[in-house]
């Protein structure tokens, strides 16, 4: 009951953080572009070249979005992460769903979306956690390589894909969430939907419906112990 009472002072003061813990359902496939290849589509007169001299590991490597490219300091700069852009996009999507308590409309439609004003995520990206005994290879992933399709509908070549596949991963992070205007509850309903709905990554359900890979699970969410430490000693 007293932590009941704390979590309720603490919620009045408006924007409050909360911790989160999401745990991978399926595979999470990433294919973050290359520096190479964003120069080849600033300057369309150049051709991406076959890479035969890579090996299918040095490729699905690059393709890993990684803690040193957000630029904080951390132990392990090479860690892998989500982006930030992955897990906002994928609660919009979920915004679409989820009702505005007491109302018809939902968090996000046609009347606009109303998720900006309710849910902020200030971290540039989100570590993932993966299993130990995984850390040793490949920062926890294997390579995945598939048959794909590219070009116009007249003219598709089909190429292989190749990209880095985690089996078994978890994200664990910070958000802030304006109690004042929403309950706390509703941003969780839209995180579960986030990871039913939309999840991350390429070939994940948010994209056209077609596939299934990162969906998860919203195992923890509550006010952040932190905050409500320094809080209630100020």
């Amino acid at each position: 009951m007293a932590k009941d009472k704390q979590e309720s002072s603490v919620e009045k003061k408006g924007w409050v953080p909360y911790s989160f813990c999401l745990r991978g359902t399926s595979e999470l496939f990433m294919d973050k572009p290359t520096q190479e290849l964003l120069t080849t589509l600033r300057d369309k007169t150049k051709r991406k070249g076959p890479k035969t001299d890579w090996s299918p590991e040095e490729e699905a490597g690059t393709k890993v979005y990684r803690m040193k490219d957000f630029h904080r300091d951390s132990d392990n700069p090479e860690q892998a992460v989500i982006p930030r852009k992955w897990f906002f996009a994928a609660c919009c999507n979920a915004a679409k769903s989820v009702k505005v308590p007491g109302t018809k409309r939902n968090l996000s439609g046609a009347a606009g979306n109303m998720l900006p004003g309710l849910l902020r995520l200030t971290d540039p990206c989100y570590p993932l956690i993966l299993p130990e005994e995984s850390g040793e290879k490949n920062e926890g992933w294997e390579v995945d390589q598939r048959k794909g399709n590219q070009g116009a509908k007249d003219r598709k070549v089909a190429v292989c894909i190749t990209q880095p596949r985690f089996d078994s991963w978890e994200v664990r992070g910070t958000v802030m969430v304006n109690t004042e205007d929403i309950h706390p509850d509703v941003i969780a309903e839209v995180i579960k939907k986030a990871g039913i709905l939309a999840g991350f990554g390429p070939q994940r359900p948010g994209l056209g419906g077609t596939g299934c890979s990162g969906m998860f699970d919203l195992v923890e969410f509550a006010v952040a112990e932190e905050a409500l430490a320094e809080q209630a000693a100020a």
